[in-house]
């Protein structure tokens, strides 16, 4: 006789044993049956508002026609073609196109399969091209679950523990945080984050042995942390200034 198969409510019901805890916990994990547009349904028949949109993935709302015509179309005509062996037109015009619309001088592109490859070959990339050791990453951040991508991530203790040695020559800085800061004003809080990079260049490691900076510029896990304005922008010069 045929073992019968556990509901969807029984598989939900045992997430923390099926799951690893880092996708099991500290989410809602709705039970999610479908989704629309702009709503998640739930199998009691719920409808959720989706401010997540797939952590931007899904910034077209849910189940959009062009898009679910256009991944049907793919799929009846090659589900897979790995890039070196295969070089299929929709992924050279996927190149092209974005060619023609990124800002600056970009026309090469490397296509990964989540963010944390993208945060990987970037770390690589920047090593690579200015021959420098040195990355900084800013506290609160999140990159990944990788083994590089968890180095620079310091939203969460879990994503670190027991998962080291990491990759060397880190360096972290203060991401400036207006509502857990002491200072009098935004200003000042981007100013002493500021300051904090400027004790870490001087104390640990110098400005011109740094390959890159890697932050979000509206932190996520971190706490949802919009940082002061104009702190980006003094980024941007110290990166310029220092090459």
């Amino acid at each position: 006789m045929m073992e019968s198969k556990p509901s969807f409510a029984e598989l939900h019901a045992r997430l923390g044993d099926l799951l690893a805890p880092c996708l099991a916990q500290d989410w809602p994990n709705l039970p999610a049956v479908r989704a629309e547009g702009v709503y998640v349904y739930t199998a009691d028949g719920r409808r959720y508002l989706d401010f997540l949109a797939g952590f931007g993935a899904c910034n077209a709302g849910h189940n959009h026609p062009r898009i679910v015509a256009a991944a049907l179309l793919q799929a009846q005509r090659m589900v897979h073609a790995p890039l070196g062996v295969i070089a299929h037109e929709a992924v050279l015009r996927l190149a092209y196109e974005l060619g023609q619309i990124t800002p600056g001088h970009a026309d090469m592109f490397f296509f990964g399969n989540s963010g944390a490859e993208a945060v990987e070959g970037a770390l690589k990339l920047a090593r690579y091209v200015t021959g420098r050791r040195g990355i900084v990453a800013f506290l609160g951040g999140f990159h990944g679950r990788t083994l590089g991508a968890a180095t620079v991530t310091t939203s969460k203790v879990k994503y670190r523990n027991r998962q080291g040695p990491f990759v060397g020559d880190v360096y972290y800085a203060r991401f400036p945080y207006p509502f857990r800061s002491a200072a009098p004003t935004p200003e000042a809080c981007a100013q002493e984050a500021l300051e904090d990079l400027d004790r870490l260049f001087e104390h640990v490691i110098a400005p011109d042995d740094v390959a890159c900076m890697l932050v979000e510029p509206i932190q996520g896990e971190g706490g949802y942390v919009i940082p002061p304005a104009g702190w980006l922008a003094e980024l941007r010069r110290l990166c310029d200034a220092h090459g």
